[in-house]
């Protein structure tokens, strides 16, 4: 099962190009579904099975966030690329043209879901490093739900036999 989970991450969720994908286009919530359906299958799951343990069971960022993680690097690392160019059209789209320019809409959107200062994201004072993002994602779920989550997985483990309760 873990196997097949780190096998589903590695081919399905390379995401190649997201960076420059804009989270207001319906096709993201689509491509979401369609992910997390997937990964429904590759646990076994049934359809019904709620989407805020997906991320828990296969120890990953909810697809969304995993996206705007991406989204949020990439467009610090074209603030502070070694360019004047690049930097004076990623500080453009941001400051200037903002929800009108694709680097500037995501780079708020980010930065409102994520509880960042646009200012502190332009001075580059947001800590961009994936526990950061984890322990957000993470803080976004009830005790309830993490509780549920391992249910689920402990299930899934002794379905597959490879549960062993220790006496």
């Amino acid at each position: 099962m873990f196997v097949k989970v780190k096998l589903f991450k590695a081919y399905c969720g390379s995401m190649y190009g997201c960076e420059i994908w804009s989270l207001d286009d319906v096709a993201i919530d689509e491509y979401c579904i369609a992910w997390r359906k997937s990964l429904r299958r590759v646990l076994d799951l049934p359809y019904n099975c709620h989407s805020v343990l997906l991320p828990l069971i296969a120890d990953s960022l909810p697809v969304f966030d995993e996206i705007c993680k991406r989204l949020a690097r990439f467009i610090a690392s074209c603030l502070f690329y070694g360019s004047p160019h690049v930097q004076s059209i990623a500080c453009y789209g941001v400051t200037v043209a903002r929800y009108n320019s694709i680097i500037g809409g995501n780079a708020l959107f980010c930065c409102e879901r994520f509880g960042w200062s646009i200012d502190d994201f332009m001075l580059g004072k947001v800590d961009l490093h994936s526990n950061n993002f984890v322990h957000f994602c993470r803080g976004q779920v009830s005790d309830v739900e993490k509780r549920c989550a391992l249910a689920v997985l402990e299930l899934i483990c002794i379905r597959r036999a490879i549960f062993i309760r220790a006496c």
